[in-house]
């Protein structure tokens, strides 16, 4: 992402994004096809990842973790 605020739709394909990339080290057990529906559940999904995965993934997860925190608050 660049230094642009993104858009609801952006940071949801960016945390889908991820987890299809870190899905069998983090995920494995949510199945090939799970994807989050609930802010709830992608902050599930990023926990999985910051936990499970490795640095880059660890920082990744975080940064998306700042973009979703005020969104999530809308709802």
């Amino acid at each position: 992402m660049d230094s642009e605020t993104p858009t609801r739709e952006e940071i949801y394909s960016e945390i889908n994004g991820l987890l299809e990339e870190y899905r069998t080290m983090c995920m494995w057990f949510g199945g090939r096809k799970y994807l989050p529906t609930t802010d709830t559940e992608r902050f599930m999904v990023l926990d999985n990842i910051e936990r499970y995965g490795d640095r880059s993934a660890f920082k990744r997860s975080r940064e998306l973790r700042e973009w979703l925190l005020p969104i999530s608050r809308e709802q």
